[in-house]
């Protein structure tokens, strides 16, 4: 008992943060304005109706949390209404939820600055009742947000809110209900990458309309690319896939690489998302034609590749012969980039069939690997995507 009367109140740091709230407000609004433009981006008199809405919840979750009690319906009710908000001022829902994150990520930065190790055990008791009470939060600002879209009769905020449930696993048969939009049984993952190019506003739209050209799916912007889904009732979604692939890179002008992937029903959608994100990041050194939607069974060799770096020096090492300085290095990528199309590759190449079948025979001749077996295809193709993996970043 004596013990337990040494250790701290809990309290101690709350009140001290507590009594501060006002400057934390101004330090979360700095933060959310900063790395989100959509906050960053409203007028000022909008911005500070949504700082004084910040500090009022900022002292209210402060005070449950110094009373270890859970979030008070009047407080849950204030954050229905700032999702509600948000959804009339058209910021994205990622977005909104991230601005709620980053808050949350602020307000602990800062216990741990002012924390001793007395008061480890009270941060710790903070970050249990974060962890409890953030479901409650995030639910209503959805319930917020979706009325936002139902009163609106906008369907656009009304697809991100549920593209970005089920990407993250949520349940979104009851928002889909709400803004009479049919769910599909499962969907085929898709994900773009563009990378740094800037599209007009033209081409975006033009994008969009091309995908919801098909029927049932959703879709969303990322930082450098497209995350969609495509209802997959039928066997042709993965064909739909290469074919949006393609009317992407043909409308943004640059070329695409692009994975699918699919697990089964709703629930795997975010198993699928990682799956196609790993594709991604392995595209990036595999050899071969862009602008259609790569499945990871098609890349397992690469994979197993990757898994090995002793095995990625041994075959980047395959290639070494034609490091000296000629084009013979970039005629093989070329002639992969073209699916092993000579005539395509020449042309791009800008030189004669004969010149690239004679650049050809000099690789047989410099690496011991022919490329006209299938054996020679295959080892020559492992080669250049360890060498890209051997490649300092750029």
């Amino acid at each position: 008992m004596e013990e337990d009367a040494k250790m701290p109140t809990l309290g101690s740091i709350m009140e001290h943060v507590h009594d501060h709230r006002l400057a934390i407000a101004n330090s979360i609004q700095s933060e959310i304005t900063k790395n989100l433009p959509s906050y960053g981006q409203l007028p000022e008199a909008i911005q500070r109706e949504l700082f004084e809405e910040l500090n009022y919840c900022v002292g209210a979750c402060l005070k449950h949390a110094i009373a270890g009690e859970p979030i008070a319906d009047a407080e849950l009710s204030l954050y229905r209404a700032q999702g509600f908000r948000r959804g009339e001022l058209g910021i994205p829902f990622q977005d909104m939820i991230a601005a709620f994150h980053l808050s949350s990520v602020a307000v602990h930065r800062l216990f741990w600055q002012i924390a001793n190790p007395d008061n480890y055990r009270e941060i710790y008791a903070i970050q249990e009742w974060t962890a409890r009470e953030t479901p409650s939060v995030i639910d209503a600002l959805v319930d917020g947000y979706l009325s936002a879209c139902r009163q609106n009769g906008s369907e656009q905020p009304g697809r991100r809110l549920l593209i970005e449930l089920l990407l993250d696993g949520r349940c979104a048969s009851e928002a889909a209900r709400s803004l009479d939009i049919t769910l599909a049984a499962s969907y085929l993952v898709l994900k773009c990458h563009l990378g740094p190019v800037a599209l007009q506003p033209q081409q975006r739209r033009e994008i969009v309309a091309a995908f919801h050209r098909v029927s049932g799916t959703l879709m969303r912007w990322d930082l450098d690319g497209i995350t969609a889904l495509l209802p997959s009732e039928n066997d042709g979604a993965s064909e739909v896939a290469d074919s949006l692939v393609k009317v992407v890179s043909q409308l943004s002008g640059v070329p695409v690489r692009a994975a699918q992937a699919f697990r089964g029903a709703i629930g795997g959608i975010p198993d699928a998302i990682a799956e196609a994100e790993q594709v991604l990041g392995l595209l990036a050194f595999v050899p071969g034609p862009a602008d259609r939607a790569y499945r990871l069974d098609e890349l397992l060799i690469e994979y197993a590749i990757s898994q090995n770096t002793d095995v990625v020096k041994r075959l980047a090492d395959q290639l070494a012969p034609l490091d000296s300085g000629t084009e013979l290095a970039s005629t093989l990528e070329t002639l992969y980039s073209c699916d092993l199309d000579r005539e395509r590759a020449a042309q791009q190449l800008h030189i004669h069939r004969r010149t690239l079948t004679y650049r050809i025979n000099r690789i047989r001749q410099l690496c011991g690997i022919d490329p006209g077996t299938a054996h020679g295809i295959a080892l020559l193709r492992a080669a250049l995507t360890a060498k890209r993996m051997m490649a300092p970043a750029t």
